[in-house]
C-alpha cells in the first residue's frame, strides 16, 4: 500500500514496509527506529530513500553517530543497500541512494498473535557477531548478521546442537526419557555485591533483587518462569538453573519476552553444564542493570569457545 505525500516521485511511501518493520524483533532499539524511518520514505519495493543522517538525527531525536551506526549495521546484515553513494547538501537532502531488501525484511517479521497470545516465529533472526572498526582495524566492533531460524525437525535424530551457531526456534530441543543422565546442579553464583558508597539498605538498580521484591514484580519473573516450563528434563533443567537465576539479579530487556526467552533457553538447554557456568559469571559480571536477548545468546557462544 502507497500513500502520496505529494508531487514528487520521492513523495510516494509505503505503510506496507512500516507495519512490517513494527512486527520485526530488531536487536536494538536505534536499528528499530532508523529503519521505521527508512520505511517510512521508500516505495512498496524499497526503493527510492534518499534520507541523510542529519535528517534521519533530527526526526528520530537520535545522535549523528548513533544514527551512522544503525544505518551500518543494517547495511552489514543486508537488510539495507547503497544503490549510489554520494553526501548530504545544504537542504538537508541526502544524495547517498539506498534501499530496503523486501523480501529478507519479510522473513524477519513475527506473525500475528492468535487467540492464545502465541506469536509464529519468524524465518530468520538477527544474529550477533563481531567485524574490524572501519577506523582500527585491530578493534573488534560488534554487528550483526541474518540467519536462518532452525526448526526442530533440522536438528537431526540424535539431537545433536547447531553447528552454526542458529538459535533454534520453540521446540527444537529433543526430548528426552526421565531415564536419561541427569545433570548435577549448577553452582550458585553469588549475588553481585553493590558498588561502595551508596547505603545498602537503599534499593538501587544495580543491586541484586531477591524474588518478590520491585523488580521481580515489574516483570513477573515468577510467572515468566513458569511460562518456559515444558516438562523436558533438560529443557526445564536450563530454566531453573541458567535462566532464572539471571533473571532475578537482572533485567530483562525485549520487546516479547516470552519469545526472547524461549529462543535462549532452548538454546541454552543444548549446551553443557562448564558453558552455562562460564556464561552466568560473564553476564552478571559485565551487564550491571538490563541483559537482553541477544548478550545472552554472545555470552554463551564466548563460553562455547571458551571451553572448546
Amino acid at each position: 500500500m502507497s500513500i502520496h505525500r505529494g508531487k514528487r516521485t520521492g513523495d510516494v511511501v509505503s505503510v506496507t514496509l512500516m507495519g512490517i518493520c513494527w512486527r520485526v524483533e530488531f536487536p536494538t532499539p536505534a536499528m528499530k527506529l532508523v529503519a521505521l524511518r527508512l520505511a517510512d520514505v521508500a516505495h512498496d519495493d524499497g526503493d527510492s530513500i534518499w534520507l541523510s543522517v542529519a535528517r534521519i538525527s533530527r526526526e528520530t531525536a537520535l545522535g549523528e553517530s548513533t544514527v551512522r551506526q544503525a544505518i551500518a549495521d543494517l547495511e552489514f546484515c543486508g537488510l539495507v543497500r547503497v544503490c549510489l553513494e554520494g553526501s548530504g547538501n545544504r537542504k538537508g537532502y541526502s544524495t547517498t541512494h539506498r534501499s530496503i531488501d523486501v523480501d529478507l525484511l519479510r522473513r524477519l517479521e513475527n506473525g500475528a498473535p492468535d487467540k492464545r497470545g502465541n506469536i509464529r516465529p519468524s524465518e530468520c533472526v538477527f544474529w550477533p557477531v563481531e567485524r574490524p572498526s572501519e577506523k582500527n582495524k585491530k578493534k573488534k566492533v560488534r554487528t550483526f548478521v541474518i540467519r536462518p531460524r532452525k526448526t526442530g525437525g533440522d536438528d537431526g535424530e540424535n539431537g545433536s546442537s547447531n553447528d552454526n551457531g542458529t538459535p533454534p526456534a520453540s521446540g527444537g530441543v529433543k526430548k528426552q526419557s526421565p531415564s536419561s543422565s541427569r545433570r548435577g546442579p549448577l553452582q550458585q553464583l553469588a549475588p553481585t555485591p553493590p558498588a561502595a558508597g551508596p547505603n545498602p539498605s537503599l534499593n538501587h538498580e544495580d543491586t541484586p533483587q531477591p524474588p518478590g521484591n520491585r523488580g521481580a514484580k515489574a516483570i513477573g519473573i515468577d510467572d515468566l518462569v513458569s511460562s518456559l516450563m515444558t516438562g523436558d528434563e533438560k529443557t526445564d533443567w536450563a530454566v531453573q538453573h541458567f535462566i532464572e537465576p539471571i533473571l532475578r539479579q537482572r533485567s530483562f530487556a525485549a520487546p516479547d519476552k516470552i519469545f526472547a526467552l524461549t529462543t535462549v533457553r532452548d538454546f541454552a538447554a543444548k549446551q553443557s553444564d562448564d558453558v552455562l557456568t562460564i556464561a552466568s559469571e560473564q553476564l552478571l559480571a559485565r551487564y550491571k542493570r538490563k541483559i537482553s536477548q541477544a548478550n545472552i545468546t554472545l555470552a554463551i557462544q564466548q563460553a562455547r569457545e571458551h571451553v572448546r
